[in-house]
């Protein structure tokens, strides 16, 4: 694992602790990256968005986008939320990511099964 991933978790592991509606895994309001940047000016931009989107990509988070109809504020209050489209676009994420897990658990399978023959 690289310095940068380690950072990433890290800076991710910090939000999880300080914020319940990460570790909650809840719907964030459209504009927490600024206000994360606000809260933490000890933190790099960069990570702070690396965290984001790691976090935002996590099949459990998509799955709470696609279920949830309001988005929370770093305090946990409703802000706003979760249109159509944007639920359409998380199912559309997952279904691809599941495909993507299945294809890969096919080919260990397959491989296993040649090493095992062989």
């Amino acid at each position: 694992m690289s310095v940068i991933d380690r950072q990433i978790i890290a800076t991710l592991e910090l939000f999880m602790a300080t914020y319940p509606v990460f570790a909650e895994t809840k719907p964030l309001a459209i504009g927490t990256r600024e206000q994360l940047i606000e809260r933490h000016p000890d933190l790099e931009p960069r990570l702070v968005r690396s965290a984001l989107l790691k976090h935002c990509k996590r099949p459990r988070y998509l799955k709470a986008i696609v279920a949830g109809r309001e988005r929370y504020d770093l305090d946990g209050q409703p802000a706003g939320e979760i249109t159509a489209l944007q639920r359409e676009k998380a199912q559309r994420l997952h279904a691809e990511q599941e495909e993507r897990r299945r294809a890969a658990e096919q080919r260990r399978t397959a491989q296993q099964q040649r090493e095992a023959e062989a």
